[in-house]
């Protein structure tokens, strides 16, 4: 089906623009997509394509002046800061899902301050008014508060002055207050036994890898074949989000349930090593990048299959939902009791603190194995006289919904 766009170029006869979702006029030169304007100005659009048209066509960078009059302009700051992150995220030095956090983030800027506002002539109440206007929750909006000052921060180039000293996360204070209120967001130990027993092969799987070794759903797409070693109990590989080295003792459990995981045939041959696909062959979390008609990244599509399904089952297990990756939250604050920081970090997959980063080479297997039998321990507690407990599935397994495509 053809979408139909109800901005027309109006100076066609001149030259060829198209109206990008963003509110400007792009056009594709050389394979990159170039923006010369906002939609409600087609004449400033016309004349900026004009000025550039000679050095782009040529392959070279136009005059750097970025100016709306006589400045650095605020449509300019931020495009410019988009096009290296889109380049960052073709080279997979970030995910798409950053690169939309961050597209989100530039069409609030500019709606906020106005593309043609000089970055120079921003005052500490414009930026209070942007504060205004970002996610309440405390967490979300200190993110938030960071990506902004990063579109700011190349302005220094330009001489420019940023007046936003006030433009700051919030307090650690409201933080702890809010985590305070919101209450213990772990789940019980027996809430974990309770979905184990309620999920399917693969569920069960990604819960145990989850509370055995602190796997979060990306982790588990992630995971391939080569680095997983059943017969050894071992997992030894590197984690994509932090590009840190990771080893994970398996437990009896967890062994088991692996075991009697049946992967389906993978949709593509780059997804052959992959340990865990949905029932169609794709990744188990996935992006997917939509592109507008220049051709160019305009949304980024996350697909979570875990996330999509852990509600649906904890809802089937009679267990109040916290997220999946909670799990990890599970893992790590048990794991504490083990008093082993670097062996918690190197199964966890995060990098060693402070100078141990430069002096620490690794942690016997010994130490990784007491750190996740303290979390078992925790997990399988039932008090004195209590059977041992084996998650063998059980008829409410039979009606546990299905990993989602």
């Amino acid at each position: 089906m053809t979408t139909k766009t109800k901005n027309a170029w109006p100076f066609k006869n001149r030259c060829s623009l198209t109206a990008h979702r963003n509110g400007q006029w792009c056009k594709k030169i050389k394979g990159k997509v170039h923006y010369f304007g906002m939609i409600g100005n087609p004449e400033a659009a016309l004349k900026k394509y004009l000025d550039e048209a000679d050095a782009l066509h040529s392959g070279l960078t136009p005059d750097p002046q970025p100016t709306t009059g006589s400045g650095l302009s605020v449509e300019y700051l931020v495009h410019s800061f988009l096009t290296r992150k889109h380049d960052a995220m073709q080279a997979g030095e970030i995910t798409g899902r950053t690169y939309h956090e961050y597209l989100k983030i530039g069409k609030l800027i500019q709606e906020t301050f106005g593309e043609a506002t000089l970055v120079a002539n921003l005052t500490p109440d414009d930026f209070t008014r942007l504060r205004n206007r970002l996610t309440a929750g405390p967490t979300r909006r200190a993110n938030e508060v960071v990506w902004v000052r990063s579109f700011f921060k190349p302005a220094e180039a330009f001489g420019v002055l940023v007046r936003m000293q006030d433009f700051k996360k919030p307090p650690a204070k409201v933080i702890r207050k809010m985590k305070r209120q919101r209450g213990d967001r772990l789940y019980k130990a027996w809430e974990i036994r309770r979905l184990i027993r309620h999920a399917n092969p693969f569920m069960r799987s990604a819960i145990l890898l989850a509370i055995n070794g602190g796997f979060g759903a990306m982790d588990a797409s992630n995971l391939t074949r080569d680095v997983v070693d059943l017969e050894a109990g071992m997992i030894d590989t590197v984690r994509e989000k932090t590009e840190v080295r990771r080893i994970v003792p398996l437990w009896p459990e967890t062994v088991t349930a692996l075991k009697s995981y049946c992967r389906s045939l993978p949709a593509s041959p780059d997804l052959a090593r992959r340990f865990f696909l949905t029932p169609t062959g794709q990744a188990i979390v996935r992006e997917t990048a939509l592109l507008n008609e220049a051709g160019e990244t305009d949304k980024v599509v996350r697909v979570d299959s875990i996330g999509h399904i852990f509600p649906i089952l904890c809802k089937a297990a009679g267990v109040k939902c916290r997220g999946f990756y909670t799990l990890r939250h599970n893992f790590n604050t048990w794991a504490d009791d083990a008093r082993d920081k670097n062996a918690i970090d190197l199964v966890m997959g995060h990098a060693f603190e402070g100078m141990d980063a430069v002096y620490v080479e690794g942690v016997p297997v010994a130490r990784l194995r007491a750190v996740c039998d303290v979390v078992r321990r925790r997990l399988l507690r039932r008090g004195p006289g209590a059977p041992e407990w084996v998650p063998t599935k059980t008829s409410a397994a039979r009606h546990a919904p299905g990993l989602a495509a």
